[in-house]
């Protein structure tokens, strides 16, 4: 399956139109699969989408410019890179000394996840 991600995936209407009916039936399919569901988690319709652009013969350019999802697990220079879009997806965590924790929660956290069910503070503190 060939590599499709980071998002965004940018495609013709025609295209969409074509690859969302088995997008669908395979991410339902693995979906109902209990060992795909335990391998695949919250990725699980990613995959169903990789899967039926591979079925369908629709390839992809993966432009890595075009997008950073940084976290403090893969250590990422915002800046080097020069990304056009900052894909907030993981959580970037680091003590106050600047070392990056990776599995816990750090002293100095950035995580949308900490704010489930309500808004963070106007002021957030760094």
């Amino acid at each position: 399956v060939q590599p499709v991600g980071p998002s965004p995936a940018l495609m013709h209407v025609e295209t969409l139109k074509k690859v969302t009916p088995l997008w669908l039936d395979l991410s339902v399919k693995l979906k109902a699969d209990r060992q795909a569901d335990a391998v695949f988690g919250w990725v699980l319709e990613m995959w169903g989408y990789s899967l039926a652009c591979a079925n369908l013969g629709i390839k992809h350019f993966v432009w890595q410019q075009l997008q950073i999802e940084p976290s403090a697990t893969w250590h990422q220079n915002v800046s080097a890179e020069d990304p056009y879009i900052y894909h907030y997806t993981f959580g970037v965590e680091y003590s106050l000394d600047g070392i990056p924790v990776v599995g816990a929660v750090g002293e100095w956290s950035l995580d949308k996840r900490h704010y489930f069910g309500g808004y963070p503070p106007k002021n957030l503190e760094p």
